[in-house]
């Protein structure tokens, strides 16, 4: 009867019975990770394939958009093992809280965990798992109260940024070779250049120029 009250009345709650709920969470939450970063590799893989099929046959155009997707697939699976990262980092700080819970019986506020769990909850493909994490993490009083637009916005975070020339021809050389890449006729390209005022017009590569060319433009 005494044990019901107290249930009612949010007693009953284990601090250490919440705390290995969410390293559970954060647990599957990684394995989920680590699929994810499977399937992309496989992709990538095949792509991949596919470019230097493309630089062979001196199909630059298509080479291009496949780098692009390459270097996408690259930074999706680095933005994927930070989330991992972070959610190891929460994992230990809970374990943190496990020692505390033995000698005080109950948890204690981290501003650690608020900043992580902060970062967290603003990944999209994590979001609605982190935040009802979150929330349960500041009624046991281990967090401070997020600001409401934490779980509100999102938008910004998480996002990957255009490649670069640089980075394309990096990735173009470690695929098809420096003794392969200057080699590949470039077939007509067009694309657009800035003429000074902010206009722009179309120009065409020419197609004897290299697929290093290409790519810078």
């Amino acid at each position: 009867m005494i044990q019901s009250i107290i249930d009612i009345f949010g007693g009953g709650t284990d601090p250490k019975k919440m705390v290995h709920g969410w390293q559970k969470k954060l647990r599957a939450e990684a394995r989920s990770v680590d699929r994810q970063v499977s399937d992309i590799r496989r992709e990538e893989l095949k792509v991949v394939m596919s470019i230097r099929a493309c630089a062979e046959r001196g199909d630059a155009r298509s080479a291009v958009l496949l780098v692009k997707e390459v270097i996408a697939s690259r930074k999706a699976t680095s933005q994927l093992y930070e989330n991992k990262a972070q959610m190891n980092s929460v994992s230990l700080m809970l374990s943190e809280q496990l020692a505390i819970i033995k000698t005080a019986g109950t948890l204690k506020k981290s501003s650690h965990v608020l900043k992580a769990m902060s970062k967290l909850v603003s990944y999209k493909d994590m979001r609605e798992t982190m935040t009802v994490m979150s929330k349960e993490m500041m009624k046991s009083g281990l967090i401070e109260e997020m600001m409401s637009d934490v779980f509100e916005d999102a938008s910004g975070v998480g996002g990957l940024e255009a490649e670069t020339s640089v980075e394309m021809e990096k990735v173009m050389v470690e695929l098809v070779g420096e003794h392969i890449l200057p080699q590949v006729a470039v077939k007509p390209i067009k694309s657009k250049i800035s003429i000074g005022d902010g206009e722009t017009a179309m120009a065409a590569i020419d197609e004897t120029k290299p697929l290093r060319t290409a790519l810078l433009n």
